[in-house]
This record gives C-alpha cells, structure tokens and sequence, in this order.
C-alpha cells in the first residue's frame, strides 16, 4: 500500500514468487532496476522452516483472505477485497 492511501489500493507490485523455481538472470535484473523483490518458492519454504519463532495472528471475521476480480465486460476492471465474514 501506499504510505498515506486510506483507500487501501495497491502502489505497486513489490513482491514476486515464482513457482518454477529457476528465474533467468535478465528477469531478476529488471525486477532489481523496478524495486520488485522475485523469490522462488524454494527459497519460501526455506525461510519458514528457518523462522521457528513465528507465532500465526489470530484471524478476525474482518481480516482479508481473497481478492475477487472483473473482467471488465461492462466497464473498467476492478478487484474487490473480500473477508473471511463475507466468505461464510
């Protein structure tokens, strides 16, 4: 998010993980000149199984745990934030 967005929208991509796990070279220089971080999956499981001090939060009804998105077919595409409460 941005710093100061009250409206919650993305800034930008600063994360990547690839599920492939070999990233070429040419890939990581321009995510490295954009500011976006790749990291394979591997290197995921990794710094879990590294971080034994990790405690989960407590999940809340209003935290978010999916974004549903549209295609744009009768307007502009938008995505929408849902929460565990509007799953169930």
């Amino acid at each position: 998010m941005k710093e100061g967005d009250e409206d919650g929208k993305m800034a930008r991509v600063v994360n990547i993980v690839s599920f492939t796990g070999d990233i070429k070279k040419e890939v990581l220089e321009l995510a490295d000149k954009v500011s976006i971080k790749v990291t394979t999956f591997d290197e995921v499981l990794a710094s879990g199984k590294a971080n034994t001090e990790w405690k989960p939060a407590e999940i809340t009804k209003d935290d978010h745990c999916a974004f549903s998105y549209t295609s744009g077919t009768t307007g502009d595409p938008k995505g929408v934030k849902l929460t565990h409460q509007m799953l169930v």
